[in-house]
């Protein structure tokens, strides 16, 4: 089975945008923004990107709507802002995973959104994080040019977390301390609605 890499555009040029993706030798991009259209950076909404990658010989597939960060399902939201551990356990979700893993068996695929920063993402701190399970070869592609193996960048956020709360997590094992970093950092990044009684 493929890699399945993971980028996110943030303030990229569209032109380099599509190099990092040739470089990378990647077949199709996956879309998995929720709504995908951007204001700040219009060559990434959908139509115009799709018509970019297409000139480069590159397949463009939207599955914001099975593997999105921002759900109608109200089971998924605790005081108005999404859970991703319960999101993650969501028939429309698991599907959504089923699907990008039958590509993965004839493509190379980048799933993408606009958050330059995997550590701020839903495609990694969700997709990445479940799809794991069943397909551990995925690679985050950084604006650097690096390339990341998730599971070093779960090493880094382990150690992060270390460094923030030293006195506990040295009582912790591993995937204990692993879980509190996704917490944490997908408390900061998951979608949160606007409070309509508040309007």
């Amino acid at each position: 089975m493929n890699t399945l890499f993971t980028i996110g555009y943030g303030n990229l040029e569209i032109k380099n945008f599509i190099e990092i993706i040739k470089k990378n030798n990647i077949e199709i991009i996956c879309d998995i923004r929720s709504q995908p259209y951007s204001s700040y950076s219009p060559a990434y909404s959908q139509e115009p990107l799709k018509k970019v990658i297409k000139e480069n010989s590159i397949k463009y597939i939207f599955m914001g709507d099975s593997l999105g960060g921002r759900s109608e399902d109200m089971d998924c939201y605790e005081n108005n802002r999404i859970n991703y551990e319960i999101l993650s356990q969501k028939k429309t979700f698991q599907d959504g995973l089923d699907r990008l893993l039958d590509g993965l068996n004839k493509y190379k695929i980048a799933i993408m959104c606009s958050e330059k920063d995997p550590e701020k993402c839903h495609r990694t701190l969700l997709v990445a994080r479940y799809i794991k399970n069943k397909h551990s070869n995925i690679v985050h592609i950084h604006h650097n040019d690096s390339l990341e193996k998730h599971s070093e960048f779960e090493k880094r956020i382990i150690n992060l977390n270390n460094k923030q709360q030293q006195t506990l997590l040295n009582l912790e094992d591993e995937e204990t301390t692993l879980s509190h970093a996704y917490k944490k950092l997908s408390k900061k990044a998951a979608y949160k609605r606007n409070d309509d009684k508040k309007k």
